[in-house]
């Protein structure tokens, strides 16, 4: 009774609190910028919800009071619903079904059955803890209490289909005699037909008269309700059905003789699975959807996007009420990137606001008219029908990356070969520009400086390659200066009425007049030139970050050598890129796929033109990784030598050369535990600490390798790798190589050690 009462009043409580929440939330909703929401209406949306399952006793039959679901019997429940809240549903319910419970040699020698048809209707309320999960969840947890009146018909099995009674003998057998019977020894063997005629109560067994077969219970139960859409659910669970009555089997404390019970009252449990279908569809959720879809922000200026009338405007920058960025001067170059603020209204300015003087407004023209033909590819044809193409004042813009000295380190090179379309320039001897692309117009060079400065390179810049000298393109001039050859090469000087002309280039002394009218205003911008052996300062050197590439870029590496190679030897090679690194070696690259498989197909076509240390490798995020980081499977790989130059020109003939190889002897074998961008999990670093000889081996951009044991023989790294994964349980330990301190494959570190 206790426990009942229990129930009741948690019953009560959970009402009051769903209540509460639910007016919490409609007061809540007051301050919501739009009117008339959804929360401050009833919504009415009705569910129907049918479960199957099986009725199970809890009473005084068996010694544990309790019937197994596996001989339980099937009982059916209709519930017609409405959700007060997001987390609280309220249903009447109607449940009907049979409970069973079949005694045999029971203490006492006690042999009892009964059927009971139950009956019952009743409320319940099911809260899901919605209000502490998320909206969008598939799956919930539920809770239901309720109360109910339900009636029982209980029957007992006393009578064979031929009217004997049941007499259950100490052999186990059943008989139509009583054992003790003085005809015993006739007795006939007869087989129970579970047939329940006999009503309980009418038979009045233990002299309780004409007691009630009707009472009250209280449903407690839960389970989990998994959400299909927003209109049908599937819902699995058990509900015990705590009654206030004893008389459901016929048995109670008060039972004559071997039939007594105990004194708990009898109860039922439910275990059922259910389909529920709501009707209607959830205003509320297509508020909060369209309320939030008219907030959006995604530029984060402050403008909703339904509003902005320039989506996409750069953080931080201020703009107006119709969302655009701030143009003060009206040149439609907005303020953050107008280099001339204060522009006179009306006048022509370039892509960064800055005003476009006659002359390069003439020159501009001529561009776009390409009227005087200095613009325009020149082709002619020979007599043996070979077209020749010769272009005079080719524009070739490119995205700076960096210019070095000398050599640069292995990290450097490893961010620079992720680069697709990266190239090296060289300023002279000893010093390096590095550039990303190659565009003959200046809008598309613009494109990818700004996609270079996104992935890491901060200060990429563009820069224009004319006659092997770079110039910064938005300070060319526009006075129309032709020399001899009618090539236009000019540089304005500090004298704004002279210019400097010659046919040997930008460069030259040689000195031309020119009318004041047609001058340039200001001092033109040449990119510096380097004299050989000149130190570089901090200025020349462009600091990335964080190097963050769309993919995986795969080269053929053709191989390391200790002198420069003439340019000869790989003429007849596309794409070569030439990198010096700080171990003193020059590395020549070629080719640039996203797909494994080109690349090793290009692989294939230079070993047949006689490349035979050509090979395969990765970079992806600013570093070098192993195919096998890359997702290649089996890695199958040529070794990567280092190499001397050939001191004659016999490699170059016919075309082609096959490299010539000396093989670095500081190779080893090692086992990878992980890679880590900072120091590894607390729980990893306990592992490592374990393990003996662990080595780190930086990759660049802050990743570190963590490795262990240095192996010549493949079998004993091998043996190696699988007692870590064993003992160690870093499953994922693979096989990795290095020469000197350049990540390598295994494969090619086994052809290196002669393997």
């Amino acid at each position: 009774m206790i426990l009942k009462t229990k129930c009741i009043f948690l019953f009560f409580l959970i009402t009051s609190f769903a209540v509460a929440q639910n007016n919490d939330t409609a007061f809540a909703d007051n301050n919501s910028p739009l009117t008339n929401t959804p929360q401050n209406k009833f919504s009415f949306r009705p569910s129907v919800t049918l479960n199957a399952g099986m009725l199970s006793f809890y009473g005084d039959m068996y010694d544990k009071h309790f019937t197994t679901p596996s001989v339980s019997k099937i009982a059916y429940q209709l519930e017609v619903g409405h959700r007060i809240t997001d987390f609280l549903d309220v249903n009447l319910f109607f449940l009907y079904g049979k409970l069973e419970a079949n005694e045999r040699f029971a203490a006492n020698n006690r042999n009892l059955n009964f059927q009971s048809q139950i009956t019952s209707g009743g409320i319940n309320l099911e809260y899901n803890f919605g209000n502490f999960l998320k909206k969008d969840r598939i799956a919930s947890p539920f809770i239901t209490l309720g109360f109910e009146a339900f009636q029982f018909v209980s029957k007992t099995d006393l009578l064979d289909k031929n009217g004997d009674m049941y007499y259950y003998w100490t052999d186990g057998s059943i008989r139509n005699l009583a054992q003790n019977d003085a005809n015993a020894v006739n007795a006939k063997i007869i087989q129970r037909d579970y047939k329940y005629e006999t009503d309980i109560r009418s038979l009045n067994a233990d002299g309780f008269g004409n007691y009630p077969n009707t009472s009250f219970a209280v449903p407690v139960g839960g389970g989990f309700v998994f959400n299909l859409n927003d209109n049908i659910k599937f819902k699995m669970g058990a509900v015990m059905h705590y009654t206030f009555t004893d008389y459901i089997d016929g048995i109670t404390s008060k039972s004559v003789g071997n039939r007594a019970g105990n004194s708990k009252n009898d109860n039922y449990m439910m275990t059922s699975f259910a389909v529920r279908y709501t009707f209607g569809r959830d205003d509320a959720a297509e508020y909060k959807y369209f309320r939030a879809l008219a907030k959006a922000d995604e530029d984060g200026d402050g403008v909703p996007d339904f509003k902005d009338d320039c989506l996409g405007t750069p953080k931080g920058v201020s703009v107006n009420a119709n969302g655009c960025p701030l143009d003060g001067d009206n040149d439609y170059v907005p303020n953050y990137r107008d280099d001339e603020p204060e522009s006179k209204k009306d006048a022509f300015v370039d892509t960064r606001g800055v005003t476009l003087s006659d002359s390069l407004l003439a020159r501009q023209m001529n561009v776009y008219l390409d009227s005087t033909g200095l613009y325009n590819p020149v082709s002619y044809h020979n007599h043996n029908e070979r077209t020749e193409y010769e272009e005079f004042y080719k524009k070739e813009y490119m995205v700076d990356l960096g210019t070095y000295h000398n050599s640069i380190t292995p990290q450097l090179m490893n961010v620079l070969l992720t680069i697709p379309d990266v190239q090296n320039n060289d300023l002279n001897a000893t010093t390096t520009m590095y550039t990303a692309g190659d565009f003959h117009i200046l809008t598309d060079a613009e494109k990818r400086k700004q996609e270079m400065q996104f992935i890491g390179f901060k200060k990429a810049r563009v820069v224009l390659r004319q006659h092997g000298k770079f110039y910064d393109p938005y300070n060319l001039y526009g006075a129309s200066v032709k020399n001899s050859k009618g090539v236009f090469n000019g540089e304005a000087t500090d004298n704004p009425d002279e210019i400097k002309t010659s046919a040997k280039g930008i460069n030259s002394k040689a000195t031309a007049k020119v009318p004041e009218t047609t001058a340039p205003k200001k001092k033109i911008k040449l990119f510096r030139n380097y004299k050989e052996g000149e130190k570089l300062t901090e200025a020349d050197y462009y600091p990335y970050t964080d190097i963050k590439t769309p993919g995986t870029v795969f080269r053929i590496q053709l191989g390391a050598f200790k002198e420069r190679l003439p340019k000869y030897v790989l003429q007849d090679i596309k794409d070569v890129v030439e990198v010096k690194i700080d171990d003193g070696l020059y590395r020549y690259t070629s080719g640039s796929y996203r797909a494994y498989e080109a690349a090793a197909s290009y692989k294939d076509e230079l070993v047949n033109k006689g490349y035979d240390g050509a090979y395969v490798t990765a970079y992806k995020d600013g570093e070098r990784i192993t195919l096998r980081e890359a997702g290649v499977q089996p890695i199958q790989q040529q070794v990567e030598l280092n190499v001397t130059a050939p001191e004659n020109d016999s490699a170059a003939t016919g075309g082609s050369a096959a490299l010539p190889v000396a093989v670095n002897k500081d190779v080893f074998i090692t086992i990878q535990l992980g890679k880590f961008k900072g120091n590894p999990p607390a729980d990893m670093q306990a592992v490592f600490a374990k393990i003996k000889d662990v080595k780190q081996h930086k990759d660049g951009g802050g990743v570190t390798r963590y490795v262990a044991g240095e192996f010549t023989d493949y079998k004993q790294a091998k043996a190696f790798k699988e007692e870590i994964r064993s003992m160690y349980g870093i499953k994922d330990a693979f096989l990795v190589a290095y020469n000197k301190d350049e990540l390598i494959e295994v494969s090619d570190a086994l052809k290196l050690l002669g393997k």
